[in-house]
């Protein structure tokens, strides 16, 4: 097994197994004292659901501040900081981790 992988994706039509499968290989990477992240397909930060969040460098980010002033406080509470750019998820959408 590769031990420099970052990121490993299950994908397949419904009932397959994917979630089962992944939750068991999880257990296995973490009994072999390899580092392991499980997450459920919805998951708040699953590396794959960025589609239901908003991207911003910081200038846009700033603007939509300012366009809003009424829902800066809440869009600033969502709002996930990397460096210059921001995420913000959808507040409409139900998120589990």
């Amino acid at each position: 097994m590769r031990r420099n992988c970052k990121l490993i994706l299950v994908e397949g039509l419904c009932g397959t197994g994917k979630s089962t499968l992944a939750e068991r290989l999880h257990g296995y990477l973490v009994k072999k004292d390899i580092s392991s992240r499980f997450y459920n397909e919805g998951a708040m930060l699953h590396p794959t659901s960025l589609n239901w969040h908003a991207f911003f460098r910081e200038v846009e980010y700033k603007e939509l501040l300012e366009r809003y002033p009424n829902a800066s406080n809440e869009i600033s509470s969502r709002a996930i900081n990397n460096g210059s750019n921001y995420l913000i998820p959808s507040p409409w959408r139900h998120v589990t981790n």
